[in-house]
């Protein structure tokens, strides 16, 4: 089965923490490792959700109170599926089309503090919420003034607002250009902070759409960007940057390239590019330790197979205190999202599905 495009229905999932893969160890002789990576569950889904994700996005959204994972599903049929940390099916919620309860789209979702489905349907122009209470949906205008783009893929709550990640699409980025946007219950927006990385000011680029982590408890927000490896770290509170780590992981690579858009024709010469010049950054994750960057490369083998398990996907560590890099390591699977603990939810296994929840923990031979 493949995850894009797939034959096969999805079955299995696992639930991971950052800790270290031993099979994906590749540290010198003689090198100590800062950190570890352990698995703490794994988990398949019942026949019931296995229905719903014949071809499962790679994207995933966790409850912050309950064991609770929502997994959408890009085609046939569209729509999201909520499952339990042992893989039991719990509901689906969106069918095709344009409806009141319908969808066309399900790859931006979330999860609000009631555990109520959240759709940024983007093909529709529509937010949609499905409550879990009494099964009504409601509907909600994409923000799009003044030609802002929501793009969070996991949408997440904090204090009962929306923080999510904008993207002005109609310019290059500035020095005033903000990238966070904080919305209400009705994703009307209430404010705008937080700038593009320096990178990327003056360079207009398909990859330049933020992506961030809100650590509601500590009022800490982290950001980066699809086509850069560096992170911004800001104060939820004063909404302003405190920190920016510049590492660059040894197996992220950033072209000097911008591409602004892809014209027929060019889908070859893009794909060689992703290949080749420019790694992609994905998410982001923290621990009570640790600050994880989770990027991928593309291959040759990705392109025939279209099998997300087919890039090769990496997580660089940095340490909370004092964001110092404590390095990289390539992971078997492809990291979905975050859960409430901060495990990882990895796919390591199409067919039948499979996640892992792992965590990242110091070394106990440290």
């Amino acid at each position: 089965m493949k995850c894009c495009g797939m034959t096969k229905s999805i079955k299995c999932i696992t639930l991971l923490s950052v800790l270290i893969f031993s099979s994906c160890n590749n540290k010198q002789e003689g090198e100590r490792s800062l950190f570890d990576i352990d698995v703490q569950k794994k988990i398949e889904l019942d026949s019931q959700a296995s229905q719903y994700l014949y071809s499962l996005y790679p994207i995933a959204s966790a409850s912050s109170s309950e064991e609770i994972i929502a997994l959408p599903n890009y085609r046939n049929p569209i729509g999201v599926t909520l499952i339990d940390y042992d893989g039991n099916y719990i509901s689906h919620v969106g069918s095709e089309g344009r409806g009141p309860e319908e969808i066309q789209s399900a790859r931006y979702i979330g999860l609000d503090y009631n555990d109520n489905v959240v759709i940024n349907d983007k093909i529709s122009a529509l937010i949609k919420k499905y409550d879990r209470s009494d099964g009504n949906v409601h509907a909600f205008g994409n923000y799009t003034e003044d030609g802002i783009d929501l793009t969070s893929r996991d949408m997440k709550q904090c204090d009962g607002q929306w923080v999510l990640s904008i993207n002005h699409h109609e310019y290059a980025p500035s020095d005033t250009s903000s990238m966070i946007g904080v919305f209400d219950e009705e994703f009307q927006l209430l404010e705008m902070f937080g700038s593009f990385d320096p990178y990327l000011v003056g360079r207009k680029t398909i990859l330049q759409d933020p992506i961030l982590s809100a650590d509601c408890k500590n009022r800490k927000l982290y950001t980066t960007h699809v086509k850069v490896p560096y992170i911004q770290i800001f104060d939820l509170d004063e909404n302003s940057k405190v920190e920016r780590i510049e590492h660059i992981p040894e197996h992220f690579k950033i072209s000097d390239r911008f591409i602004d858009m892809i014209e027929a024709g060019e889908q070859m010469a893009y794909r060689k590019f992703l290949i080749e010049e420019q790694s992609m950054s994905l998410l982001l994750s923290q621990n009570d330790d640790f600050l994880m960057l989770l990027f991928r490369n593309d291959t040759e083998e990705f392109y025939e197979t279209r099998n997300f398990l087919d890039r090769e996907h990496f997580i660089a560590v940095y340490s909370l205190d004092d964001y110092s890099f404590l390095g990289e390591r390539q992971i078997d699977g492809a990291p979905l999202g975050t859960t409430k603990e901060g495990f990882l939810i990895n796919l390591v296994n199409d067919d039948p599905v499979q996640l892992e929840l792992i965590d990242v923990v110091h070394n106990s031979t440290e």
